[in-house]
């Protein structure tokens, strides 16, 4: 117990702990708490200290069930970007979802209706789609801008960066810069061995 953390009376989104349940199978403690909705469940404590668990789970069935609420826009193209980001949050049916809800990411409270989420972002721009700046961050007006498919790439995980000359792009941005294909590039790296700098300078 020397690492006990007490979290008595504190707020976790939608619940509050009010006392320690019981250990599960693996020894971690579970906490007992009450949901803003007046129903009591489990959680463990980790959980709900990094935001993982927020509601009894009548915080995900409200959001999906918003997905489906008509407003006279569910045939719009903004009403269709948001019901996708929502349903690869929380819709564990949805193929994306082990990218996104699976590894944490939510949206935030505002946009949990679509009235809130277009109240910020509006329409959608033509040739645009949603890109959160850090892709490990939730879906919220700070992480959220309207990109272009060039800036979406370049702002992909698996994207890589190189450093040449004090400088770092990615290798989109550096292909880009010098007038190569990026596959050209790609394999010039790592598929044949070659040095940044080499990879970069040489010309055929």
């Amino acid at each position: 117990m020397s690492n006990f953390i007490d979290l008595t009376g504190k707020q976790f989104g939608r619940l509050r702990a009010l006392r320690v349940a019981a250990r599960n199978k693996h020894n971690q403690l579970m906490w007992e708490c009450e949901c803003e909705c007046g129903v009591t469940c489990l959680a463990l404590g980790h959980l709900l200290r990094n935001g993982e668990k927020q509601s009894c789970g009548c915080l995900k069935r409200e959001a999906i069930a918003s997905v489906n609420f008509s407003h006279g826009m569910t045939r719009t193209p903004i009403y269709a970007i948001y019901r996708s980001m929502m349903q690869r949050c929380y819709d564990q049916n949805s193929h994306a979802y082990d990218r996104y809800g699976a590894r944490g990411i939510s949206v935030c409270e505002k946009w949990q209706t679509f009235d809130g989420f277009y109240a910020d972002m509006g329409d959608k721009p033509n040739g645009m789609s949603l890109e959160r700046k850090d892709n490990n961050g939730d879906y919220c007006p700070e992480n959220v801008v309207w990109a272009g498919s060039k800036a979406q790439a370049n702002n992909r995980r698996s994207n890589r960066v190189l450093e040449h000359r004090g400088k770092s792009q990615t290798l989109t941005q550096w292909a880009d810069e010098i007038g190569m294909k990026p596959q050209t590039l790609h394999a010039r790296i790592f598929c044949y061995g070659w040095p940044v700098e080499k990879a970069l300078e040489v010309t055929v």
